[in-house]
């Protein structure tokens, strides 16, 4: 028994419509579903991106905290030229307890500032005399002490036959520039 024409006919447009369904109906949404993936996939990229990039500014903000700390904890060794005094005293402090003598500590001319050295700059010429380790000591104690200086042309000779050394040493105490 076979089909009618009519059947064939009807079975053929339900055939064609099935397609046009799936043309208009499914075929939109696997490809709204494959822009879909792709944008995924572009986001999923770009997200990657940002981990590291996000990475590297934590990073950078951590460096920038300490260089903060570190400046701060400089500038609280950097006295005012007022404190003069209290640079001399700070120098000196420490000879009588490690057995050095003071021959003499003369405050020198400022150096000009420059762009390159945001602070003023007080040389003090400083002669002392005393055993080489309680020197290296006293010039350690210098570098890591309350004022930011650095020291210049240490000269050693020595003063006699015994241990004792005469030492002639630049110490440049870096002061605050005056307030606007």
């Amino acid at each position: 028994m076979g089909m009618s024409v009519r059947e064939r006919v009807a079975l053929v447009i339900l055939g064609i419509l099935l397609v046009v369904m799936w043309t208009a109906l499914v075929m939109p949404e696997q490809e709204r579903a494959r822009r879909a993936i792709r944008e995924l996939t572009q986001l999923e990229t770009q997200i990657r991106s940002s981990e590291s990039a996000m990475g590297v500014l934590i990073s950078t903000e951590r460096e920038i905290r300490d260089g903060k700390e570190r400046l701060q904890q400089l500038q609280e060794r950097i006295l005012g030229v007022k404190d003069l005094r209290r640079i001399l005293t700070l120098i000196a402090r420490e000879t009588h307890e490690l057995g050095i003598k003071v021959v003499s500590m003369r405050p020198m001319e400022e150096r000009p500032t420059s762009s390159d050295v945001p602070t003023r700059q007080l040389p003090i010429e400083l002669e002392l005399q005393g055993r080489f380790l309680d020197l290296s000591r006293y010039l350690e104690g210098l570098q890591t002490g309350p004022v930011l200086l650095t020291l210049e042309g240490v000269q050693l000779t020595r003063v006699d036959k015994g241990s004792r050394l005469a030492m002639r040493v630049v110490a440049v105490v870096h002061v605050r520039p005056p307030g606007p």
